[in-house]
């Protein structure tokens, strides 16, 4: 699975592949697009992202309540290079998907205290 890194890097090199294009003499470094190819080149960026953004999840209770706890890779760490949090292994992983909220009107606490009214099974 590519990183981000690697996605910004092959943006770059299918922006740089645009056909017929020649960078100015006097700017050698700059790369000639078009708003509307700008616009395609980063939907197909912005699909990619998406379609490889996992969430790594870990049970955990909290008052004898089930509470998940979600991070953006499978061993995560405080801080680049440091040793990874005590938490085992996953439980499993979810795929972010994007959507819109079908209850607007429902306020965020309220879903939380029906969450934490829920008994385990």
């Amino acid at each position: 699975m590519p990183n981000l890194d690697e996605l910004i890097s092959d943006f770059i090199c299918d922006v740089g592949e645009l056909p017929d294009r020649s960078s100015p003499e006097n700017w050698p470094e700059a790369m000639l697009v078009t708003g509307a190819e700008l616009s395609l080149l980063l939907r197909d960026f912005a699909t990619k992202v998406r379609a490889e953004k996992k969430l790594w999840l870990w049970k955990n209770y909290v008052d004898g309540r089930p509470e998940f706890w979600a991070f953006d890779n499978p061993f995560p760490c405080r801080e680049p290079g440091g040793d990874p949090l005590v938490l085992g292994e996953p439980v499993g992983y979810a795929l972010v998907k994007e959507s819109v909220n079908g209850r607007p009107n429902m306020p965020e606490a309220l879903v939380i205290e029906r969450i934490k009214m829920a008994r385990p099974a």
